[in-house]
């Protein structure tokens, strides 16, 4: 439906479209009195001329051209006319207590630059009306640019030139509105209109403000472009009030300020938004035709804001003809692209797109409103503003949901990391979940320690298998809390067997040193109670066999269910052999840990022995830390 609206917007401009929000009213005296509406349309009462040729305000106002005013309705609509003159006629009672204003609603500024004429003693000058004129130049400082009618009993006729018309493409009387308004009226309706825009524009600041927090705490990028988008939609339709000719200093710098960020403020907020729907929605084909349409609709609206912001810097007013017809596709877009989404099963699409539908319908209005295809009312004016005010209201409904997700997931990604972290060393896990694929790494020198029960096999065929479990994972428990405890790092467990590395994945010098502690530390621990003792069946038959050796080594990871950690070279063979050609209860090493430790660690030779797959080696025996010298 969108989408047709965007080519019947396109059409209209180029064919004349038939008044079909309402005709004027004939011409009529405008008589001011207490007793008069406190607030009247006063382009249905003027008369229009739309002359050939360029034309002074002595000249219109005397015939031949005076008689040729005519209605709204009886105007000729040639292909274009500029400029366009209007006449109102007006009559304030003598005993009138009001004070009466001719006022511009912010959408015909937008449109039209107005000069005024009249007798001298109904206005002191003769002022040009446009929405760029600053405060200070202005009678009344108010968005709503109004001129003070003389409070006697007398008439005047009031003349007002129009530029910048094109009287075949848009219809005037729809393209915003001139009314004649009473300054106690004006105020109030002013007073009440801040303090609702006020409101909804506070509440858009809390909710900016809330998703930014949201962002930082969870670095999840739809909070972010939905912050971005909400500041692009709400200076949008600031400007659109015309709030910020109010808010912002009266200088030169802050009306270009102005002039800039009025259209691309819509830019900002169309790419944001489209970029949260993306986002919020965990969309992956980015390339299907929509979005193509999407970008595309974006690029021809921020090429059209720039061409426009240029003309004005100029003085040369755009009609941002392009820019519109583009915004509509864009909503159309959207909106498609939230219901095909919705159509999928997505729960979070359905709430987004009931909740996008309040702002799309102030959006479409808001377009047709600068087109002149609707009439400025106060419906119209506030349509934007609380179409978005509806949105984010709603919208919180989807963002709880999608925080409860983000929740979810946090939670699991925590679980993931944590059981990530028991099955690989922290580093490792890191460049796992970096995306480092594969990880393999050389180490010159390392120490591998294996340790096994011995007769674990037999002792395994006399427990109950709820009784060995849990002594073996008392035991590598006290093993792993001992191996965090000296720097080291945990292998893997193969049965009854337990393997340890020093010097990877961070090298450190004293690696050796470390693990032949370790060895002495794991050795003890099996005959100590500790929190959790053994059981006595268990601990009186058990004893560990440990094998050490030091050497280069590769180390990476493997498998992708379950990925581990583990290391290749010689020198966890020797390692290896070391462990399964000991003694019970005794710390077995080869001679290269013996040459590197012989100052520190007293060593019992246990002679040249045959090694298999190795042939003969010197190892030797740990017997423990020799004692610290003293001085």
């Amino acid at each position: 439906m969108l989408l047709c609206l965007g080519w019947v917007f396109l059409a209209s401009q180029w064919i004349c479209l038939p008044s079909a929000f309402g005709q004027p009213a004939q011409a009529a005296v405008f008589t001011l009195s207490d007793t008069s509406p406190p607030s009247q349309d006063a382009i249905g009462a003027m008369e229009f001329l739309a002359p050939t040729q360029e034309l002074t305000y002595p000249q219109v106002a005397e015939p031949p051209w005076a008689d040729r005013f005519v209605p709204w309705s009886q105007l000729p609509r040639p292909d274009r006319a500029t400029p366009v003159w209007a006449r109102l006629r007006v009559q304030v009672s003598a005993d009138s207590h009001q004070t009466w204003l001719l006022s511009f609603s912010t959408f015909f500024l937008k449109r039209y630059r107005t000069q005024v004429f009249s007798d001298a003693k109904w206005l002191q000058n003769m002022p040009t009306v446009e929405f760029w004129t600053s405060l200070h130049d202005r009678e009344l400082p108010d968005a709503l640019y109004t001129i003070k009618l003389n409070n006697d009993n007398s008439s005047a006729v009031i003349y007002l030139k129009f530029t910048n018309i094109r009287t075949r493409a848009h219809s005037f009387y729809h393209s915003g509105s001139i009314t004649i308004i009473s300054v106690k009226h004006f105020y109030w309706h002013r007073l009440v209109m801040h303090f609702f825009l006020g409101s909804i524009f506070g509440i858009f600041v809390i909710v900016i403000l809330y998703n930014f927090v949201l962002y930082h705490s969870s670095r999840e990028k739809s909070y972010l472009w939905l912050a971005l988008s909400l500041i692009g939609f709400s200076l949008y339709c600031v400007e659109q009030q015309g709030l910020f000719v109010e808010l912002l200093p009266v200088n030169s710098l802050s009306m270009t300020i102005i002039r800039i960020q009025s259209s691309t403020n819509g830019v900002l907020g169309g790419v944001s938004f489209y970029r949260f729907i993306v986002h919020f929605l965990s969309i992956k084909n980015e390339r299907s035709w929509i979005h193509y349409i999407i970008v595309t609709s974006l690029i021809l609206m921020g090429v059209d804001a720039a061409s426009g912001t240029f003309l004005l810097a100029i003085g040369v007013r755009s009609d941002y003809m392009l820019y519109n017809a583009s915004s509509l596709v864009l909503i159309a877009m959207l909106i498609l692209l939230m219901l095909i989404n919705s159509i999928k099963g997505s729960r979070l699409a359905i709430y987004l797109l009931i909740s996008s539908v309040f702002a799309a319908f102030g959006f479409v209005v808001q377009i047709m409103l600068l087109s002149g295809l609707l009439s400025a009312s106060p419906f119209t004016l506030v349509a934007l503003p609380l179409g978005l005010f509806l949105q984010i209201s709603l919208l919180s409904i989807a963002l709880a949901d999608r925080m409860r997700q983000i929740r979810a997931e946090l939670a699991e990604r925590d679980k993931s990391e944590r059981l990530l972290l028991t099955m690989l060393p922290a580093p490792i896990a890191n460049r796992l979940k970096g995306g480092e694929s594969p990880i393999a790494d050389r180490h010159p020198e390392v120490t591998v320690l294996f340790a096994d029960i011995v007769g674990f096999t037999k002792l395994s065929g006399r427990l109950a298998p709820e009784e060995l479990v849990q002594n073996l994972n008392t035991l590598f428990s006290r093993f792993d809390a001992l191996t965090s405890a000296h720097g080291l790092e945990k292998i893997k467990t193969i049965g009854d067997c337990y393997m340890v590395v020093g010097g990877l994945p961070t090298p450190r010098l004293d690696h050796v040193a470390a693990v032949a502690d370790l060895a002495l530390a794991l050795r003890a621990a099996t005959a100590q109670a500790g929190t959790q003792p053994l059981d006595e069946g268990f601990a009186n038959h058990i004893q560990l066999r440990i094998g050490l050796h030091c050497g280069p080594a590769i180390a990476g990871v493997i498998g992708t269910q379950k990925p581990a950690y583990d290391l290749w070279g010689d020198t966890v063979n020797i390692a290896s052999r070391m462990e399964s050609h000991g003694q019970p209860g005794t710390i077995h090493c080869s001679e290269a840990v013996y040459l590197a430790l012989r100052e520190q660690f007293a060593f019992a030779a246990r002679g040249d022995i045959e090694v298999r797959s190795k042939g003969r080696m010197r190892t030797y025996t740990l017997l423990g830390r020799k004692p610290a010298a003293t001085p």
